[in-house]
C-alpha cells in the first residue's frame, strides 16, 4: 500500500481503493517532453520512468493517479 488506508475522496469523502492503470500493460509515468520515434514510436531511453498507481472512490468513482 502507498497510501494512508484512511484517504477519503476530495470529492464526495467516499472510501478511496488502491489500483493501478493497465492498457495493454500496467502505465507509466515517463520524464521529459514528448518525442516521436519512426522506429519505436516514442523515444523514451534513459529516462526516469515511475509505474502509475491509481487510487479510486468506492462511491463516485473519481480517479486520483501517483508516480512515486
Amino acid at each position: 500500500m502507498f497510501y494512508n488506508s484512511c484517504m477519503n475522496c476530495p470529492k464526495c469523502k467516499g472510501e478511496m481503493e488502491e489500483g493501478f492503470l493497465a492498457a495493454p500493460r500496467v502505465a507509466e509515468w515517463i520524464a521529459g517532453p514528448l518525442e516521436k520515434s519512426i522506429r519505436l514510436g516514442l523515444k523514451i531511453a534513459n529516462r526516469k520512468r515511475r509505474i502509475i498507481r491509481s487510487l479510486r472512490c468506492t462511491k463516485c468513482g473519481f480517479l486520483e493517479n501517483y508516480a512515486n
